[in-house]
């Protein structure tokens, strides 16, 4: 089971006065002045990261007696324990009352005026009267681990509005702790004590600033009207149950204790404060950071399918200009043998053609052997020719001579 944020739990008090707030002064000048007042007021900006980062990650340990929590955030380690817890609410509580006995506490709530005797450790804020009931509503909206079932409250409860009552100090620090331990491994876990855990993870981290302005979970209201609206709410409450199961309460007559420390003056006006509006618009913008969480998610799957689709492309690439080149290979090839039947085609041609010129170059050498031939032969006739008549006329003269001589 996922963690949630609640919309009701570790609110901040409202403890400035106004028209709202008329019949309930005694009430906010006693909290106004008590050790718990800067625990009930103090309202840093909450971010969703911070808180679930805690809560997600955090583990419990315990050594030499000691018991702490142990986290990371913005993987930094964030150690919570009940000193330190002490020191950030700026609760003066070590030496505070843990639990009182029962029978204190069934005592101390006759004596605030508790109209229901039980023995049951189950107490219901409907039979006080309304100045307490307005006085346990703050303490169990701010400062409890409650989310629901604002009518009853527990011993713990009990046992702080009395010592409150009787000017003693309740170990806030410790029963805060001890309910973030059990939180821990509990079945219904959720982000408990947002507004403390915070306070610890700003000041051992430093953390002033959301790492996104959408990640702000309390947004900015104006403060007459947040006290106005919850002042009303506890009013109604208060006027309601009384109708119910108390009559004849006269508020103005019921005895309620003053702090042993004097009454510091009211908080500045400037302080930031929160009511049921605001946390309405805390569980909205928390389920807006829900959504874009989401809407990431998504985006990355997206973007994981694309890059797929990407590979796959490239491969399909790939794989087709290897192709190509094969196919420009084998085209390649092919024009290399035709060109080579080409080129043996040609020179059976050419032999065919030189067959032919030698043929007819013999032709043309044969006659002309005839014809020098023949011209030799005319010269030898003409040569034989010529000796007959060279001879005959040596014999003629040779004929001559004889004749002379004779």
């Amino acid at each position: 089971m996922s963690s949630a944020f609640a919309d009701t739990h570790n609110m901040v008090a409202i403890l400035t006065k106004s028209e709202a707030s008329e019949g309930f002064d005694q009430i906010t000048d006693f909290l106004n002045g008590s050790y718990i007042q800067y625990a009930l007021i103090v309202n840093p900006h909450i971010y969703v990261s911070c808180i679930k980062q805690f809560w997600n990650t955090v583990t419990v340990k315990q050594s030499n007696d000691v018991t702490r929590l142990q986290a990371l955030v913005d993987k930094k380690r964030v150690v919570v324990t009940e000193t330190v817890r002490r020191d950030v609410l700026h609760l003066d509580d070590a030496e505070g009352v843990d639990c009182l006995p029962n029978e204190e506490i069934f005592a101390g709530l006759a004596r605030i005026g508790y109209k229901k005797p039980s023995t049951k450790l189950t107490f219901y804020k409907a039979f006080f009267s309304s100045q307490w009931k307005f006085l346990i509503h703050t303490i169990l909206q701010s400062m409890s681990t409650k989310r629901t079932s604002w009518n009853e409250f527990s011993s713990a409860m009990a046992s702080a509005v009395i010592c409150l009552s009787t000017s003693r100090k309740f170990n806030f620090s410790k029963y805060i702790l001890d309910s973030l331990v059990r939180n821990v491994d509990s079945n219904s876990k959720f982000y408990m004590y947002p507004r403390f855990i915070h306070l610890i993870i700003q000041n051992q981290l430093g953390v002033e600033t959301p790492l996104f302005k959408g990640m702000l979970v309390a947004a900015e209201i104006e403060e007459q009207n947040v006290a106005e609206e919850q002042i009303q709410g506890n009013d109604n409450d208060a006027a309601q149950g009384a109708d119910a199961d108390v009559s004849g309460d006269d508020v103005h007559d019921q005895f309620i204790p003053s702090p042993s420390l004097p009454t510091p003056p009211p908080p500045p006006q400037d302080i930031p404060s929160t009511s049921q509006e605001a946390l309405d618009a805390c569980a909205a913008l928390t389920r807006r950071v829900e959504h874009l969480e989401h809407d990431i998610v998504a985006q990355d799957l997206e973007i994981t399918k694309l890059k797929t689709r990407v590979k796959k492309l490239e491969r399909a690439n790939k794989v087709k200009t290897l192709n190509l080149r094969r196919l420009k290979k084998v085209g390649t090839s092919q024009r290399v043998d035709t060109l080579d039947d080409i080129i043996i085609e040609d020179v059976s041609n050419q032999g065919r053609m030189i067959d032919e010129l030698d043929r007819d170059e013999g032709v043309a050498l044969m006659g002309e052997k005839e014809e020098e031939m023949t011209a030799e032969e005319v010269k030898v006739i003409a040569g034989d020719t010529q000796v007959e008549e060279m001879q005959a006329e040596i014999q003629d003269e040779i004929y001559q001579i004889d004749m002379d001589h004779s």
